[in-house]
Formats: C-alpha cells, structure tokens, sequence
C-alpha cells in the first residue's frame, strides 16, 4: 500500500514515489529549507510543492514561474550517455498535486511533456526547481549572474528572439523572403511550432547573459516583458543577423552539427498546421470542391451521401445533435464562428460505424481524423495488412486460410535465415549468435540487421484491399473490423506524415540563404 500523509492542511492522502534529477546547488537550497523547518528533505519538499501549486494557480498564465535551468534546458545534455552532473531526487509526492504543478509548467513551442532530447520540457522537473527557488533563491552553475525565476512571458520572449538568431536556411526562405504576413511566416515566428537542439539552447544562454545578466536584468526583462517596439526591432535585426554576427551572440561558436533539416521539418510543421484549418474551414462551408491537403498532397473528394450540419455561433444544436457529438457518433468542428456536426445520412441519422472507427483511431483531432476517413489507403504508402490471427477473428479468412497464410510465411522466413547463414557472416561470433536464434525469425533478423547483414522477414498477414475508410462503412464491415480499421489507418497515417515530414527535412539540405523581401 502506498505510504499515507496530510496536505497542508491536514487532510489525509496517498503519496507515490517519483524521482527527478536536479542539480547538486538545487539539492543544496532544498536541504537549506529542510534544516530551516526542521523537517525531512521529502517533507519540504510537497510543502514546496505545495505553495507552488497554490501561487500559480492564482497567477494568470503570462505570470507564472519558471526556473531558469528549465528556461535554457541546463545543463546541456553531454556527448553520449555521460553523466550531466545532475543527481536524482527520490521523492514521495501527492499525485494531483503533482499533476497540477506540472500542468502549469512552462512549454516552449514545440516542447512536449514526453519527448526526445531537447523537446522535453520537464514539468515535473520544473515545478520542483522553482518551488525549492520561491524559498531559496539559486541558480545553477553556470548560469551564476541570471535571475534564478522568469516569467513565462519573459521565457517565451527569449525563446522568441533565440528562434530568430538560429533560423535555418528553410526558415528564412519564408520568414525573409515573404511578407510578414503571410501565414507560414506568421506561424514560424509566434505559434507554438519549433525545432530543439543542444546548440539553439546554448544560443539562448547567450541571449540571456546578454539581456539578464546582473546590472542588464531589469531593462532586459522589461523587454521580454513588453515585447514591443524595441523587442520587435531586436527580434528582426537578429533574424537578418549573418554567420552570428551579433553583438549578443559574441562567442556562439556555430553548431558542430549540420541542423538545416530540423528547420525544414519546422517549414513542414506550420503548413501542415495551416492545411489542417483549411480543412476544418472546408468542412464547415457548403458545397465546397474536393481539397487537396498540402502537405502531404493528399486529395479528399466531398462525399455525396454524407452530410454536415452547419450551425452559426449563435444557434445551439438540438439536445438530440449534442448527444450525439457526445456519444461521438458524430465529429463537432468549429471555424470563424461556425460548427459542423459531420456525418449524418440523407435521412438524418449519424453513419453507422463511426463511433467504432474514431474509438479504434484513438486520440486524434477533429480534422486529422476527417482527413483519415476520406483519404484513399493508397495515398497512405499501402493498404491494410492484418495479422492472420486477428483476420480470422474479425471474420476475413478462414481458420485453414489463417493456417496457410502462417504456413507460407514460416517458408519464407526459413529460405530467409538459409540464405543470409549461407553468406559472409563477417567474425564466428555473429555466425554463432545467427544460428542460436535461427528458430526465432525476429531476433535472428535484429542480429543480422544489427552486423549490417540484409535481413527481410516478412509477418503472416492478410492484406484488405480497400480503397478507403469510406468503402468498408459502406460495404458493411462490422464494428470490430471498423475499430480495427480505425486504428490501423491512424497508423498509416501517422507514417506517411513522418515520411513527408522526413522528406522535408532532407530537401532543406539543398536550400540557400532567402532572397529579402521588400518589407524587410
């Protein structure tokens, strides 16, 4: 059973164990608080905790706190898997309060509460640094000089004005060489898109000695503050900054990496989130043409036999409309002040399924799963493959067709492991290890991937050759074969994104610097 304790004031409640790795100077101040309230380093640590949660929850969200080593992702990550200097911090915590004090954490665009690498903005993390800071202010070293808390206004600034000194070549094709108000560039340079690396973090480690250190802090964080006149100018002379030539980023070596992919991917991300609007906009305005979502290129034709109910802001749907968007029988899309209820039959009933299809497909938005529904498989990169076990249970094949769709596959995996034994297997060692796991077709493919050995084990599947989401609704499949269907074109679709995401990035490689635009 979990060990039990008291809040703040005095109820009851269940804690769980969690760790965080912190800094050695944060462990210290933590250990200062402890001594000076007499309690356990655990126990100050949920009273910190606490007052935390308490003081940003009164806080509008431009105000709250954040601590900065979270603000500049410090320390930087070392080469390889080296240690960081960070220990860890075993801790029992009260869970909601937890939950609450990461839910107000700060995210830097493109920053996600689980992610890879530099993309993590360590909530849970931060709450805690800037809970132990409020009591006892430090910073990490390092960072001696920078206040130890900002604002989350003040942090988003100097996020902002780093993207600007760091754009990529892909970047600045649009943010330069376009007006400033077009919506990719608008995107680029105020939503919530961003790429994340090592080095753009030490570029705002720069920034940041520059306009927050000691005797700069307050005309510094005035201007984050503001973010005016004087932000903006800044903002744009760091744009058009060349080879890093900027005062404030006197010292920034470039990075050793070569990071005009992950720019480009950026490029990809804010078009695709502007696609996604014109297909929402799309589905709200009737008798529109088939739309071509760029990217990825796909084209969505308007379904004759479905149809969308169109509401003004100021109608409500009816207690029958709200009960089905609840029941997601149906999708409710909003754009410039209208919603869609969509799909519902000619005869005014929701499509039979689609509750089924949309649970299989998981969490999805309302727009990314209309594109799903009307998307053809093949646009996808391939049709459906379901496993022979799971085709037989949903009623697609036979128990003897599931038996030989194993069978051929079993043939073909064995002619497989023959074949690459029969090869140079490169040392005795990665020939012992490849006849051990003969019988075992996946690690024996892992270990020949694994000595550069080309491998190709294939899966019992049985592929469903339907065209689109759309056909196998009408063509009757059932409420199991939907919710799988559901789940497997999220798949597929998830892939293909990332492909073209990927291929974004690649070309990215081969751009030059932009051509200034008349309004620069």
């Amino acid at each position: 059973m979990a060990p039990r304790n008291t809040d703040l004031m005095g109820s009851p409640r269940t804690l769980r164990q969690t760790s965080i790795r912190v800094s050695a100077r944060a462990r210290g101040a933590l250990e200062s608080v402890a001594r000076a309230r007499g309690v356990s380093r655990e126990r100050a640590t949920r009273e910190l905790l606490d007052a935390h949660v308490l003081d940003q929850s009164s806080r509008p969200p431009q105000k709250r706190l954040s601590h900065i080593s979270t603000v500049l992702h410090y320390p930087p990550a070392p080469p390889g898997r080296t240690p960081d200097g960070r220990v860890r911090l075993p801790v029992r915590l009260d869970p909601e309060v937890a939950r609450r004090a990461a839910s107000m954490s700060l995210f830097l665009p493109g920053q996600a509460p689980r992610a890879f690498d530099s993309y993590s903005a360590r909530p849970l993390t931060d709450a805690v640094l800037t809970a132990i800071a409020r009591a006892h202010p430090f910073v990490d070293e390092g960072l001696d000089g920078l206040p130890p808390l900002l604002t989350h206004r003040e942090a988003q600034g100097l996020w902002r004005l780093t993207v600007a000194a760091t754009l990529t070549n892909a970047e600045q094709q649009v943010v330069l060489g376009r007006p400033r108000s077009d919506p990719t560039a608008v995107i680029l340079r105020t939503g919530q898109i961003a790429w994340h690396d090592t080095w753009r973090f030490t570029a705002a480690l720069h920034l940041a000695r520059g306009l927050l250190a000691d005797g700069n802090s307050s005309g510094g964080r005035r201007l984050l503050w503001e973010q005016g006149a004087d932000f903006e100018k800044l903002r744009r002379d760091l744009e058009l900054t060349v080879d890093l030539d900027h005062r404030l980023l006197s010292g920034l070596e470039p990075s050793s990496r070569d990071l005009q992919g992950r720019g480009g991917a950026a490029v990809w991300r804010a078009e695709r989130a502007l696609a996604l609007g014109l297909l929402t906009n799309w589905m709200t305005t009737a008798g529109s043409p088939p739309l071509t979502v760029d990217p990825p290129g796909w084209e969505l034709p308007t379904p004759a036999d479905w149809h969308g109910r169109v509401i003004d802001e100021a109608a409500t749907p009816s207690p029958q409309e709200l009960a089905d968007v609840g029941a997601n029988r149906v999708l409710r899309l909003t754009s410039g002040g209208r919603h869609v209820l969509w799909p519902y039959t000619a005869d005014g009933q929701p499509v039979r399924g689609f509750d089924a299809l949309l649970a299989g497909a998981g969490k999805i938005s309302a727009a990314e799963f209309v594109e799903l529904v009307l998307v053809q498989t093949k646009d996808t990169g391939r049709h459906p493959r379901v496993p022979a076990a799971t085709a037989w249970e949903l009623g697609f094949v036979s128990s003897v067709e599931r038996d030989d769709i194993i069978a051929e596959a079993q043939a073909n995996n064995d002619r497989e492991v023959s074949r690459v034994l029969a090869g140079n297997l490169r040392s005795s060692r990665v020939e012992d290890d490849l006849r051990a796991a003969a019988h075992d077709h996946v690690r024996f493919a892992k270990i020949a991937r694994g000595a550069q050995l080309p491998c190709f084990i294939v899966q019992p599947t049985w592929t469903w050759y339907v065209d689109s989401v759309r056909e196998a609704m009408a063509s009757g499949a059932s409420t199991e074969q939907l919710r799988w269907l559901g789940h497997e074109m999220r798949s597929l679709q998830r892939r293909a994104l990332e492909e073209s995401m990927r291929y974004a990035g690649s070309q990215a490689y081969w751009l030059g610097q932009a051509d200034l635009h008349d309004e620069v």
